[in-house]
C-alpha cells in the first residue's frame, strides 16, 4: 500500500519534469531591464500636485520642512505639532516663530506671520503645501502651491520603538 501511495505522489511530479523543455532558449533578451522614466519625471512625480490630507489623517507631522525655489532661494518651515507652534526661516535669513492655528476645515493651519502676511498651509503626497489664498480645502481637492518637504533626519520622534527593536532615538 505504501509503493502504491508514494508511485502516485511521484507520478505528477515525473509528469512535470517530463514536459519541461531541456533545449536553452536562443531568442531570450538577457540585457538588464532600463528604467525608461527620465530622471526629471521620477523627481517631479514625487512633487506633483495631489489631494489634500487632513490634519488627523496626517498624523505627527512635526519636524523641518525646506523649499528650493527655481531661482534657487531656500526657505524652511519647522513645525511641533504638540504645542502648535512654528519657526519659519525665510530665504533672507530672517526667522519668524509663533503658533499656528489649526483651522475649521480641518485640513489647513494658518501662520499668521509667513513673509508679512498670512500664510496657509495643507498637506498633500507627505509634503507641506502653501496655498496661494485662504481657499477651504475639502475631501479629494487637488492643492497646488509651494511644496516644502520634510527633513526625515530632522523630524521630532513620536513614539518608542518596539521592544527588542533595532530602531531608537539618537540623543
Amino acid at each position: 500500500m505504501r509503493k502504491i501511495i508514494a508511485i502516485s505522489a511521484a507520478a505528477p511530479l515525473a509528469l512535470l519534469a517530463a514536459c519541461g523543455d531541456n533545449e536553452p532558449a536562443d531568442d531570450l533578451d538577457m540585457d538588464p531591464v532600463e528604467n525608461t522614466m527620465p530622471a526629471d519625471d521620477v523627481a517631479s512625480d514625487m512633487q506633483a500636485d495631489g489631494p489634500a490630507t487632513t490634519l488627523e489623517e496626517t498624523g505627527d507631522f512635526s519636524g523641518t520642512y525646506n523649499m528650493q525655489s527655481e531661482d534657487g532661494t531656500s526657505r524652511s518651515i519647522r513645525l511641533d505639532s504638540s504645542d502648535d507652534s512654528y519657526e519659519y526661516t525665510a530665504s533672507d535669513g530672517t526667522t519668524r516663530t509663533g503658533n499656528y492655528t489649526r483651522l475649521d476645515d480641518g485640513y489647513r493651519l494658518q501662520i499668521e506671520d509667513y513673509d508679512g502676511s498670512p500664510g496657509y498651509f495643507t498637506f498633500s503626497n507627505g509634503q507641506l503645501v502653501r496655498l496661494q489664498e485662504d481657499t477651504s480645502v475639502n475631501e479629494g481637492m487637488t492643492v497646488e502651491g509651494e511644496r516644502y518637504s520634510r527633513d526625515d533626519d530632522d523630524a521630532v520622534f513620536s513614539r518608542e520603538p518596539e521592544l527588542g527593536s533595532p530602531v531608537a532615538p539618537q540623543d
